[in-house]
């Protein structure tokens, strides 16, 4: 979530209600500018800010909130807002959960991530060949350009037979070897899973790190199921691939120098 102010947090508290009927809730906690009565009136419109001088500061068309408020009533629930100005906000969103007689409940540890922690550790830096697979043009450009960046070599590969092709030309030595591959897993023709158990048998046996637009529980098995060792959800987090391609690369690299 994007909130408008130059400095401050966002939390996110999620938790179940048992009160009438079962459901899931969803506090947006934010330290941001806040919004008057007046304009948490019209706040859920589509095309609506709380003051036109938002959109020229920070940015924003004013149709995710109508978005959210459409998608939350979809599932059974709704979406209300708690704020003053000068004080920050809480939207809360309450989704109905359906029938869960037969659901095992738990009790999830508290989990934090500090945003100033990441900012004030080093940059990491890449030395290694990657090769982007992905159909998307957009996907390729973008994690390109990251990696690039941060030290990488990239080679691209527009679909799972083109990537194919590559690993059978790296074998025959007429292409240099890749240290990890980024590869889409819905891709048309041949897709991420073919493609990933494909490059296997020709005996690659380097880090292939999966995107997915899927985050399901077990799709994320089933990446791994086909070889690769992590995965990523759609859109893509910059920070996490650069760190992910280094852990997996730099490990690559340390198991290949011992004694």
């Amino acid at each position: 979530m994007n909130g408008y102010t130059p400095e401050g947090s966002v939390k996110i508290v999620i938790r179940f209600t048992d009160d009438q009927e079962p459901q899931l809730r969803f506090d947006i906690v934010d330290s941001e500018i806040g919004i008057s009565l007046e304009q948490q009136a019209t706040l859920f419109q589509s095309f609506s800010q709380g003051d036109g001088s938002v959109n020229r500061k920070f940015d924003g068309t004013g149709l995710g909130l109508a978005i959210s408020k459409r998608l939350t009533e979809m599932l059974g629930g709704k979406l209300t807002v708690e704020s003053e100005p000068g004080c920050g906000s809480t939207f809360i969103a309450v989704i109905a959960t359906g029938d869960i007689k037969n659901v095992e409940l738990i009790q999830p540890k508290l989990w934090a991530e500090s945003a100033h922690e990441s900012d004030r550790a080093e940059p990491l830096r890449l030395d290694c060949h990657v090769l982007i697979v992905d159909d998307r043009r957009d996907v390729r450009f973008l994690s390109s350009t990251v990696l690039k960046e941060a030290g990488a070599t990239i080679s691209e590969a527009e679909d799972g037979e083109v990537a194919i092709q590559k690993f059978q030309e790296q074998r025959d030595g007429k292409r240099a070897s890749f240290n990890l591959i980024l590869l889409d897993m819905q891709m048309p023709r041949v897709d991420g899973y073919q493609t990933a158990w494909r490059i296997r048998q020709l005996g690659y046996a380097g880090p292939t790190f999966a995107l997915t637009a899927v985050a399901m529980q077990g799709d994320m098995k089933r990446c791994l199921a086909a070889g690769c060792n992590d995965y990523l959800s759609k859109p893509i987090d910059v920070q996490r691939l650069i760190r992910v391609v280094h852990n997996l690369t730099t490990s690559l690299s340390e198991e290949s120098t011992r004694p």
